[in-house]
């Protein structure tokens, strides 16, 4: 008969070399584990950085663009400023000429209307001399400068302000250049 303590023997050393197998194998798995998690925490911390370094480069790219943007944005603003203080300067220079009032009553004496409306700071220079065209003559105190004929059909505004605006629109190009360049 086999002895029982010898069956036992070998069953607990069967039973401990299989323990020491299994825990072999789980060690192993470990390790296997633990290596692969390493890679992958390594593999995604390179991706994280990558993808920040192009994240935020790609902020830096739109943050100056932005400010290049704004910049533009200012200069026009300024050079527009500019342009609208050379025509004020323009206005003022014009009235001081004496051809400015030639101009308008030239311009009025060439054309057959109804009524002239007269800017309230030419009134005073052209009262006289439509007073003796014996026309209709409205003072406008809104016009700043110049005059508006009244037609028929149709109006000719001659306010230095809608002839220097018309101007500013056909010429901006030159006048940029001529100012900035």
């Amino acid at each position: 008969m086999i002895d029982l303590t010898k069956l036992k023997e070998k069953i607990l050393k069967e039973a401990e070399e299989e323990k020491k197998k299994i825990l072999s194998k789980a060690e192993e798995e470990i390790k296997r584990l633990e290596e692969n998690t390493e890679k992958e925490i390594k593999r995604l911390k390179k991706e994280t950085e990558q993808f920040l370094e192009k994240y935020l480069e790609e902020l830096k790219k739109r943050e100056i663009s932005k400010l290049k943007k704004e910049e533009s944005v200012r200069l026009l603003n300024t050079k527009w400023k500019i342009i609208d203080k050379f025509f004020l300067l323009l206005i003022e220079e014009i009235k001081k000429d004496f051809r400015y009032l030639e101009f308008l009553k030239e311009k009025i004496k060439n054309e057959k209307f109804q009524e002239v409306i007269v800017s309230k700071n030419d009134f005073s220079l052209l009262e006289d001399f439509l007073n003796s065209l014996n026309v209709k003559i409205i003072k406008n105190d809104e016009i700043k400068n110049g005059i508006i004929i009244k037609k028929e059909k149709e109006e000719i505004n001659l306010t230095l302000e809608s002839v220097l605006k018309e101007i500013k629109k056909r010429y901006l190009k030159e006048i940029n250049q001529l100012l900035f360049s």
